[in-house]
């Protein structure tokens, strides 16, 4: 039969091969999610200004072309 003391002093001794303790894995895990959430995010921030941005400019082009009534070349 094992005991407390002999459990916990397993538990403790068995430190993971990045020197952690398996208490540590929680944290360790939020961070990385958090990370990948971070780099996610502003992934699609990026794809969205650029989708805005060209809307945008195709949007005032097509206002100089009706104000002007000349096709805009700036492309």
């Amino acid at each position: 039969e094992i005991g407390v003391r002999d459990w916990s002093s397993d538990v403790c001794s068995s430190d993971l091969s990045l020197g952690m303790h398996f208490w540590e894995l929680p944290a360790l895990l939020a961070g990385v999610i958090t990370l990948v959430e971070l780099i996610v995010h502003s992934y699609k921030q990026k794809k969205r200004e650029k989708e805005f941005d060209e809307d945008r400019t195709e949007r005032l082009e097509t206002i100089q072309q009706e104000v002007t009534g000349k096709p805009v070349t700036s492309r």
